[in-house]
């Protein structure tokens, strides 16, 4: 639908409405995890509109291709779009965009291991994600919270998270997110010493991702899984599992 109404659009005519239309096409290769295909959309869209007073379609552009080079590991350059994002959206006030904007900067100081720079902007952005009831993106915000806070050795409030993570899971429509989303929890509960809530939620996610071929999920499971046997004193069982994750074909991810 979003392609056929492209090509109704004019560039020159409705420069606002298209870049509306690839930001949307943007989002729906976001879902299928092809961070190419996003930054292609949002160039396009960041072209359109670079000439033009700032716009809210700008901030969402630069946020898209801010996400698809975070993806890409191109971190320096993901920073870069996520600040100018953030003077664009600040300009028009869109105090929803900025927060997902945020979201976004937290994460890129998580994976260059920023934990202790990345926690209060999660923090923060996730509490503005829940006053504006945004929830799958409070969802996102709240796992990588959760992870950063394990990193910096915070079990307690990792797991004072996890009762909000369990309503938002309830509230997310994607089966693969929900997924994700119970193994970032079983990993709290494994972290904080509750093995056999851990262990129990474990064992459906890998069912699950088993099940759906979801192979970064299942390896990401049987890792933990292999843990929990290793500190339970079952080495045929930690054996089996690590072998399950390190047989995982991680070249189409």
């Amino acid at each position: 639908g979003f392609e056929a109404l492209l090509g109704e659009v004019s560039a020159t005519d409705a420069p606002l409405l298209r870049a509306r239309v690839l930001n949307a096409l943007g989002n729906v290769q976001l879902r299928r995890d092809r961070p190419d295909r996003v930054a292609e959309f949002s160039d396009q869209a960041i072209a359109l509109l670079d000439g033009l007073p700032p716009s809210p379609e700008l901030g969402r552009a630069l946020t898209g291709r801010a996400i698809a080079r975070s993806l890409q590991s191109r971190y320096d350059e993901s920073m870069e779009d996520c600040a100018r994002a953030r003077v664009v959206l600040e300009s028009v006030g869109d105090r929803l965009a900025l927060a997902r904007v945020d979201i976004n900067v937290g994460i890129l100081d998580a994976r260059r291991a920023r934990h202790a720079e990345a926690l209060p902007v999660l923090a923060a952005a996730a509490d503005r994600l829940t006053a504006y009831r945004d929830f799958n993106n409070e969802l996102f915000a709240r796992l990588s919270l959760a992870r950063v806070r394990l990193e910096l050795l915070d079990g307690r409030a990792a797991l004072a998270g996890d009762e909000r993570v369990r309503e938002l899971v309830q509230l997310e429509p994607a089966p693969a997110k929900r997924r994700y989303a119970n193994l970032v929890r079983a990993m709290v509960l494994q972290a904080t010493g509750h093995l056999s809530e851990s262990g129990a939620l474990l064992a459906s996610v890998r069912a699950d991702a088993t099940a759906a071929g979801d192979a970064p999920v299942a390896a990401m499971g049987a890792a933990l899984a292999a843990r929990a046997a290793i500190e339970a004193g079952d080495a045929t069982r930690a054996l089996e599992a690590a072998q399950a994750s390190l047989a995982t074909d991680w070249s189409g991810e």
